[in-house]
C-alpha cells in the first residue's frame, strides 16, 4: 500500500498527481481509460478543517461540497434540494427522485437506527471504545444490483489517539476518482463528518485517513489537469507543495465549526427530531421525514422489490436492535440513549432598538427557563459585545458562532410581528442550520401573557 500524507488536501492534491503519473497502469472501465494505482492508496490529512483547495487547475466548488455535507449531515437523500445548486446531480439517481446511496441517509435513517448518534455516546461514556464503526455499504442493497449510485466509500471507524487524545477517522473506499472523489468531494464530505463527530464528543480534531483500494484517475477528461498538478512537485518531494499551501502560508484560515467551541458542545449528541414524532425531552437536531414516509422510499433489493431499510441481516433470527418503548421513544439493544441534561438555546431578539419593557420581558423568559435548570440561553445583549465599529461583521460572526454551539433557537417577534434588522440575519443561520424551536410573540408592551405568547414552531 502506498501513503500519501500531507497537511492537507491542497498538499495532497499535487503530490497524488506525481504519483499516479510515474507509477499509474492504464486499465479500461465502464468510464473509459484510466490511470489505476498498482496497490491500495492511503491518503493522510494531518489538518483534515483545511479542505478547500486552491488549485486553479483544479477549479474546484467549495460551496457546492459544504451546501451537500450539510445535506448529509440532516440525513437526506431527496435530489430535490441538491439540485438546485448543480443541475447535473440528477443524472447520478435511478429514479430522479432520491439517491440510493446516499451517504447521511445512511447514516442516520436507512438501518432503522442514527448511527451517529449511538457512535458519539458511546465514545462520551468510553473514550476507549473501539467498536464504533459508521457502516455505509449494505451487502443486501449493493451486492449486485444496477444502480447508478452504489456507494464508493464503505465504513468509516472512529476512534481516540492513545498519544493525543484527538478523535482520529479512518474511511474505507473500493473505488476513487482522484479528482472528484479522493480529493474532491470526500476531502470535504468526510472533514466535516469528522469535525462535527470530534465536536460532539469534546475532542481536538484528529487525522483523517482515507483508505482506497482502486485509486484511479480518468485520463480523458483529466489527463492535462494531472499533467499541470504534477509539475508543482519536486522529484523526491521537498516540501515545494508545502510552501504553496495558503493554509502553510498564513494567507487563509480555516473556519472551525466546532473544534474551539468544544467545551461550549461536548455534551451535545446530534439527534434526530422526525416530524410527527415528536419527544420533548430529548435534544432536537435536524428534522427529518419520518421512516417509511411516501416521499422518502426504501431501498431496493436485488429482485428490485420494495422493502423496508434494512433492520436484519442473514441472521433472521436475530432480534431487532431498535424497539419502541410505550411512550413512543426508541431503545437500541435494550438501553435507552440518555437524553442530554442542559439545552443551549440563542435567542433571536430585537437589540438596538429593544424598549427597556421589551428587555425587561425577554430577560424575564430567559430566566424562567434557565431557573428550570434544563435550559442554558445566549441572549445577544448580554452575552456578546453590542459595539459597532465595523458595520456588524463582528457582531454577526460572533452570534453566527454561537448559534453553532446551540440545540435550538428561539425567535421573539415585537407586538408588530416583525423583527429587528440585525435579526434577520441571525434568523437566516437559524434557518440555515434548521435549529428554530420556539416562536415568542409579543401581544403588548407591559402585559404578556404568563408564558409570553410562547408557541409551537414549524409543527415541532
Amino acid at each position: 500500500m502506498h501513503v500519501l500524507k500531507g497537511r492537507n488536501v491542497h498538499w495532497l492534491l499535487p503530490e497524488a498527481m506525481r504519483y499516479i503519473q510515474s507509477r499509474g497502469v492504464e486499465r479500461d472501465s465502464r468510464n473509459g481509460l484510466v490511470l489505476q494505482a498498482p496497490t491500495p492508496v492511503s491518503s493522510v490529512y494531518e489538518r483534515p478543517d483545511e479542505r478547500v483547495e486552491f488549485h486553479e487547475e483544479r477549479d474546484s466548488n467549495p460551496f457546492f461540497h459544504l451546501l451537500e455535507s450539510l445535506w448529509m449531515l440532516d440525513g437526506r437523500r431527496d435530489v430535490a434540494w441538491l439540485s438546485q445548486f448543480n443541475s447535473n446531480i440528477g443524472r447520478y439517481s435511478d429514479d430522479g427522485s432520491v439517491f440510493h446511496g446516499a451517504y447521511g441517509w445512511r447514516w442516520r435513517q436507512a438501518f432503522d437506527l442514527d448511527q451517529i448518534k449511538i457512535i458519539a455516546q458511546a465514545l462520551l461514556k468510553n473514550p476507549d471504545d473501539r467498536r464504533q464503526v459508521l457502516q455505509m455499504w449494505s451487502a443486501p442493497d449493493d451486492l449486485g444490483v444496477s444502480s447508478k449510485d452504489i456507494p464508493c466509500n464503505l465504513l468509516a471507524v472512529f476512534g481516540v489517539s492513545p498519544l493525543d487524545g484527538r478523535l482520529d477517522m479512518i474511511v474505507y473506499n473500493r473505488s476513487n476518482d482522484t479528482i472528484w472523489g479522493c480529493y474532491g468531494a470526500n476531502a470535504v464530505h468526510f472533514s466535516v463528518l469528522h469535525e462535527w463527530m470530534a465536536a460532539a464528543v469534546g475532542r481536538p480534531l484528529g487525522t483523517y485517513t482515507q483508505v482506497s483500494f482502486n485509486w484511479h484517475l480518468y485520463l480523458e477528461p483529466h489527463g492535462e489537469m494531472k499533467r499541470k498538478l504534477a509539475e508543482k512537485c519536486v522529484e523526491p518531494p521537498s516540501g515545494q507543495g508545502m510552501s504553496r499551501c495558503p493554509y502553510n502560508a498564513g494567507q487563509v484560515d480555516a473556519l472551525p465549526s466546532g473544534q474551539h467551541r468544544r467545551h461550549a458542545v461536548a455534551r451535545r449528541v446530534p439527534d434526530v427530531h422526525r416530524v410527527g414524532h415528536p419527544d420533548p425531552g430529548r435534544v432536537q437536531g435536524p428534522v427529518l421525514p419520518p421512516c417509511g414516509d411516501s416521499d422518502a422510499p426504501s431501498l431496493r433489493g436485488v429482485q428490485g422489490r420494495r422493502r423496508e431499510p434494512i433492520r436484519k441481516g442473514p441472521g433472521a433470527h436475530r432480534p431487532r436492535r431498535r424497539e419502541r418503548l410505550a411512550d413512543g421513544r426508541s431503545r437500541v439493544d435494550q438501553q435507552e440513549v440518555p437524553a442530554l441534561a442542559v439545552k443551549k438555546c440563542y435567542l433571536i431578539c430585537p437589540v438596538r432598538k429593544a424598549t427597556p419593557q421589551q428587555v425587561s420581558d425577554m430577560e424575564a423568559y430567559v430566566d424562567a427557563l434557565e431557573s428550570t435548570g434544563e435550559y442554558s440561553f445566549h441572549l445577544p445583549h448580554r452575552d456578546v459585545n453590542q459595539t459597532n465599529d465595523d458595520g456588524g461583521v463582528r457582531i454577526c460572526m460572533e452570534h453566527a458562532d454561537a448559534m453553532l454551539g446551540c440545540h435550538e433557537i428561539h425567535v421573539w417577534l415585537d407586538q408588530y410581528g416583525g423583527l429587528s434588522t440585525g435579526s434577520h440575519f441571525d434568523l437566516g443561520m437559524a434557518y440555515m442550520l434548521n435549529l428554530a424551536r420556539k416562536l415568542i410573540h409579543e401581544y403588548g408592551v407591559g402585559s404578556p401573557p404568563d408564558d409570553l405568547g410562547r408557541v409551537t414552531l414549524f409543527g415541532k
